[in-house]
């Protein structure tokens, strides 16, 4: 049995991307007979970069796509509000991208047809039951002819409308916003940097223009007054006309490829998982699309959903890890419509009175520095799941301290402790360290670099700033019993500060990485093949690692 994924889009190709190079049959079917041609979904953040690029594919993004590096909103044409800036992210791509989805889904699609999978068309989901060993569903052709197939598990990635959802009786509960956006995709003369976003929020209403690909730009308006047109009323002209007037600038708005009004659902589904069947993306949860959070959360669902089922499926991991996958992503779901929720009242928010306390407050924001923690947010580079059941750490108790002492072992002294107290915690996103050195002499590369195209758990191992040799001897041989034990589980990097002989060490000699986590003593990092620390240990020991991955792969 395979694993059957329903809905085509950024979301499910992702997903099926995830398990092909994990080696996982999967079969992935859309009941629209040809992929969309609309730009829809069009930015792409950070944290979903570092996503393409552990599934190796970053490069064709970020050679099609628009780097955007910062978010300016306005009030007026010569009152600045708020500038975010995107470029001090601590990330290897600090800006977003903008690019259509049309685009996104055929990279996507190169990929996976690159991996010897393919896309169905025309094929629609009717009927579902499941039972402990597998989902049995009913597919219907474009004919109408109909068939009767049991897979493994079954992800719904159908979006807002999504027949998994339904069928499995799941309400999607939220609410309806009483406004009405447009969104259009032109070209527009003007004299405004290309590799800048901009915002306005006026009373008369808002407005936000972006680059894409291709010489276009993104505009998102709301309706005047908060009052619905009919969609005939909705033309370039009329969106110029609001784009002038809220902009105070002329501009000239042509060439229009997608001109669409839409409303505005905040809404989600109480579980993202039911028995063998899950929900990812707009299937589980839909917004506003304050912060371009929709498409990218959608697409973080898949990959962590992904390598997750592919553990499953070969037999590396049972129900308890999958059960995580509903406890992290709708986590972050919740966390995530909490906020964009009140955003979008806010920026909707007309009037002179209503505008003026907004706006004042904004400013006020911005003066104190809220736009690197609105940066952040957006790129969605602070999403975590500290508390969840899924991750672990391992500190010696005082008994076991004063223990390590006597023997002149590692034992961490306050110094130790604080520093790694401020290293990157269980559940939270492994930060990225630049100039590693595998041997002497080779060009620096980057910790994430290091795990890219490799879906694999990876282990970094730190000597700590100042090593023994016999403890690098110690570490070297826990590597080794990695190595001999989970090898094709776990990939292994032992990072020092300075040369020893072994195959998978890594040069720190600029202290960075060990300074990002934290390692002034010798430590230990388990991360996840999503790129989030599974389980840390201070100081590194064989022992509480073996006891986790074993206890996490039940």
């Amino acid at each position: 049995m395979s694993i059957l994924i329903v809905g085509a889009g950024p979301v499910g190709l992702t997903l099926a991307v995830t398990l092909k190079k994990l080696g996982i049959a999967c079969r992935l079917i859309d009941k629209e007979a040809q992929p969309t041609n609309q730009s829809r979904a069009a930015i792409i953040h950070a944290r979903t970069m570092e996503v393409f690029e552990r599934l190796g594919l970053v490069a064709p993004f970020l050679a099609e796509g628009e780097r955007v590096y910062s978010v300016q909103v306005r009030s007026g044409w010569d009152n600045i509000l708020l500038d975010v800036s995107l470029a001090g992210l601590p990330t290897e791509y600090p800006f977003f991208l903008g690019l259509n989805q049309t685009s996104t889904e055929r990279l996507l699609t190169t990929e996976l047809l690159n991996l010897g999978g393919s896309v169905e068309r025309s094929v629609s989901l009717t009927g579902l039951r499941q039972n402990e060993t597998g989902v049995e569903v009913t597919l219907a052709g474009a004919d109408g002819a109909q068939s009767v197939e049991t897979f493994q598990h079954v992800a719904g990635c159908d979006g807002g409308h999504s027949t998994v959802r339904h069928l499995l009786g799941l309400p999607f509960e939220g609410e309806t916003l009483d406004t009405q956006w447009i969104t259009a995709d032109v070209r527009i003369d003007w004299d405004f940097p290309g590799d800048k976003a901009l915002g306005c929020l006026c009373p008369s209403g808002l407005g936000f223009i972006a680059p894409m690909d291709r010489d276009r730009w993104r505009v998102i308006l709301n309706a005047p007054d908060n009052i619905p047109l009919p969609v005939a009323d909705w033309t370039l002209e009329k969106i110029q006309s609001l784009c002038v007037d809220r902009f105070g600038i002329p501009l000239r708005l042509h060439d229009a490829v997608w001109i669409s009004p839409f409303g505005v659902n905040t809404r989600m589904a109480p579980r993202m998982r039911v028995g063998r069947v899950f929900l990812a993306g707009d299937a589980a949860h839909v917004h506003s699309p304050v912060g371009g959070q929709g498409m990218n959360t959608g697409i973080q669902d898949a990959f962590n959903l992904g390598w997750k089922l592919a553990q499953a499926a070969k037999g590396e991991a049972g129900d308890k890890l999958l059960e995580t996958y509903h406890e992290e992503r709708h986590l972050n779901a919740a966390r995530l419509l909490s906020m964009v929720g009140p955003a979008t009242r806010v920026v909707n928010w007309q009037g002179s009175w209503a505008t003026s306390l907004r706006n004042t407050a904004m400013k006020l924001a911005g003066m104190l520095g809220a736009g690197g923690i609105m940066a952040r947010r957006v790129s969605e580079l602070d999403v975590n799941y500290r508390g969840c059941s899924g991750f672990g750490e391992h500190l010696p108790s005082l008994k076991e301290w004063i223990g390590e002492v006597a023997h002149e072992e590692p034992a961490p002294w306050m110094t130790d402790c604080w520093d790694f107290s401020k290293g990157p915690k269980p559940g939270e996103r492994a930060p990225e360290a630049h100039g590693l050195l595998r041997h002497p002499g080779e060009l620096g590369t980057r910790m994430h670099q290091a795990c890219a195209n490799d879906l694999r758990w990876h282990l970094f191992v730190f000597s700590g700033v100042h090593p023994r040799i016999d403890r690098v001897d110690h570490l070297k041989a826990l590597v080794g019993q990695v190595d001999s034990r989970f090898g094709d589980q776990i990939a292994t990097h032992l990072i020092c500060p300075n040369l020893h002989q072994h195959p998978n060490l890594w040069i720190d000699s600029g202290l960075e990485a060990h300074h990002a986590y934290g390692a002034r003593q010798e430590c230990l990092y388990l991360v996840r093949p999503d790129g989030y620390v599974g389980f840390r240990s201070q100081p590194a020991l064989w022992d509480p690692l073996k006891a986790y991955f074993s206890g996490i792969s039940a």
